[in-house]
């Protein structure tokens, strides 16, 4: 029997306070800086990208790879249980068009979905 799980990660999410506690700790981001980033992402969504403020756009790469690496470990985890459960099933993954660490669109969605 087919199912499916409809799961579009953007860069404008994901500000959960484990995942800002990791993110500040994976990369040497100071808790101030990255309130900073956060409210700049909050009033400025996908724009972020666009962002000539050199903090920003650094945290901003920094948050898009991070991201990548957290959506890529989700689905991993899905599909082993999902093959856990049942062996037999295909599990199928149907990216964006957003490729490669620092394409135009992985930035501009702030997450590389080739990466699942």
């Amino acid at each position: 029997m087919p199912a499916s799980f409809d799961y579009e990660p953007r860069g404008t999410t994901g500000f959960s306070p484990a995942a800002i506690a990791k993110f500040e700790g994976e990369y040497n981001v100071p808790n101030a800086d990255f309130q900073k980033f956060q409210e700049y992402v909050a009033k400025n969504g996908s724009k972020t990208r666009q962002t000539t403020d050199p903090l920003i756009a650094k945290i901003w790469r920094q948050w898009v790879e991070f991201r990548s690496d957290q959506t890529s470990n989700y689905v991993r985890r899905l599909s082993e249980a999902v093959k856990a459960q049942a062996p037999e099933t295909r599990v199928l993954v149907t990216p964006s068009a957003s490729a490669g660490k620092d394409s135009a669109k992985t930035l501009a969605i702030g997450v590389d979905s080739a990466a699942m």
